[in-house]
């Protein structure tokens, strides 16, 4: 798929089609990293890791919470 980069103030922007963001699972406001590899412009979401308290606590082992 093609687009063009349009000038936006002072920067340039990009438009994602609504099909794409959707199967990149991102919308408005959503955080992207933004990098350069082998001359290639690269748009990755940033993913938040969400914790609940039981699965840390399953990844500790016995051993490490018991006082000797």
């Amino acid at each position: 798929m093609q687009t063009r980069i349009q000038k936006w103030g002072n920067s340039l922007g990009l438009r994602i089609p609504r099909s794409l963001a959707l199967e990149a699972r991102v919308e408005e406001g959503a955080t992207v990293d933004l990098s350069v590899e082998n001359g290639r412009l690269l748009v990755r979401p940033v993913r938040v890791r969400t914790y609940s308290l039981r699965r840390l606590l399953g990844e500790v082992t016995r051993r490490e919470y018991v006082r000797t």
